[in-house]
């Protein structure tokens, strides 16, 4: 039997139920879990298939078990049980040590995080993309393609759901009072990822294949696009209206080396195409949807520079231990300033760099920082050389879309977005440089 096929599939179909079912982050445990269970079972399916291979196809690199290493193993290692002279010496932790003094001499052994059952779920949530990141990298041209595809289809799909959502307010899954287009995501900010995602994956899905670009392709494509650039807006999402500029000249930065056009004409196009975009936005402004949508750049309550302020308090607090993973719910409210108190809590940083240091401390910062210098190192190289592989430069490009925005909102934070992430990633770490195991087809 050959198993080959098995091994491109499954990939396929774990980021097509991380896509269509995890956008709804910590808030829905049901399908998160179901995910979980799903990923567990398929995933450690797909290792023991790809084990089986007598390594006559392309290798997964060191580097990559090394970068899914890394991610399961920082929770798992705050869930260690420490004595209580080193988990009292932590910073941070005054609260729990002056508890545990009125139960007596005696204090237990406690773990590294101060809040272990979000630490475990945390690690449940990050081992499906520790997963990804291993079964993308073990994937040939064929396997990428359709990683790519399916990412550009569920941007596609999820638009679609928006549509139905903004023009009856059917389609909602997980917050019916969303005035936005969210999809199949909980938050428009998220949903604005994945659109954009779909546009950089569709330029790499068109420039990978066959022959050259005929008029048809070009036109399908930028049609596409227009369609998901729409519903970026239409998200409402200040970060990803900001991030469409970056996402198209990505797209034709993509595309530029199968359209076989002069550099100047190719110059002139995309500025053609930006005025007639910029044109069409201004009419368009009068639509009630997108005028709701570009109000928001005028909101005078913006509550991140409040949030980032209390954040950086509680960093200072628990560094260099870090408070644990998912804990920044139970820690922020310690750091809040009177003047940022709102009706309801802050469920995150709105930084996905300044959590991970709240939750994770210098540990975190160390992983951060393997994690950013292999992939730069990578992406630098994609993109230096002459006729490079498109799917991996959408890849590259997908990823620095989502770096971008995980300054100021936290896109790693859901299943979803988690699992196309570390999809890319495993992508863009896919050509092996030595020292790998072969398991899956051609590169």
């Amino acid at each position: 039997m050959n198993k080959l096929p098995v091994l491109a599939v499954v990939p396929v179909m774990l980021l097509a139920a991380a896509l269509l079912l995890g956008g709804g982050g910590a808030r829905f445990a049901a399908p998160e879990i179901g995910l979980e269970l799903v990923f567990a079972v398929l995933a450690a399916g797909w290792m023991a298939l790809a084990l089986e291979q007598p390594g006559d196809g392309p290798a997964i690199a060191r580097r990559v078990w090394l970068a899914a290493a890394l991610i399961v193993l920082l929770p798992l290692f705050q869930l260690v049980p420490l004595p209580p002279a080193l988990w009292q010496a932590l910073p941070g932790r005054e609260p729990a040590r002056a508890a545990f003094a009125t139960l007596g001499p005696q204090a237990p052994w406690r773990p590294w995080s101060l809040t272990p059952d979000a630490t475990l779920g945390s690690l449940l949530a990050m081992a499906p993309a520790a997963a990804m990141l291993v079964m993308a990298a073990a994937q040939n041209r064929g396997g990428r393609q359709a990683l790519l595809a399916l990412i550009a289809g569920a941007a596609l799909a999820s638009l679609v759901a928006g549509a139905a959502q903004l023009s009856s307010g059917a389609m909602r899954f997980y917050y019916p009072d969303e005035r936005f287009l969210d999809g199949f995501q909980a938050g428009h900010n998220a949903e604005a990822d994945l659109l954009l995602a779909g546009m950089v994956a569709l330029a790499g899905c068109v420039a990978a294949g066959r022959g050259a670009l005929g008029g048809l392709a070009v036109a399908g494509t930028a049609f596409a696009s227009g369609l998901l650039a729409l519903g970026v807006v239409l998200t409402a999402s200040r970060a990803g209206m900001a991030l469409l500029a970056p996402a198209l000249a990505a797209e034709v930065a993509i595309l530029a080396p199968r359209l076989r056009l002069p550099g100047r004409r190719l110059a002139l196009l995309a500025l053609a195409a930006g005025a007639l975009g910029a044109f069409g936005l201004a009419i368009a402004r009068h639509d009630t949807a997108l005028a709701r949508a570009f109000a928001r750049f005028g909101n005078a309550e913006e509550l991140r520079p409040a949030i980032w302020r209390d954040s950086a308090l509680a960093l200072r607090s628990y560094w260099p231990a870090g408070a644990g993973m998912g804990s920044f719910t139970a820690v922020y409210p310690r750091a809040e300033q009177l003047d940022s108190i709102r009706a309801g809590y802050i469920n995150r940083a709105h930084d996905d760099y300044l959590e991970l240091l709240i939750e994770a401390g210098l540990p975190g910062a160390l992983v951060l920082a393997a994690f950013a210098a292999m992939l730069a190192l990578a992406a630098w190289r994609v993109w230096s050389e002459a006729g490079a592989d498109p799917q991996r430069r959408g890849a590259a490009a997908i990823l620095a879309l989502i770096a971008l925005h995980a300054v100021v909102d936290y896109p790693l934070r859901t299943m979803a977005l988690a699992c196309m992430t570390s999809s890319c990633a495993g992508m863009l770490l896919s050509a092996p440089r030595g020292g790998a195991r072969k398991v899956d087809g051609s590169q």
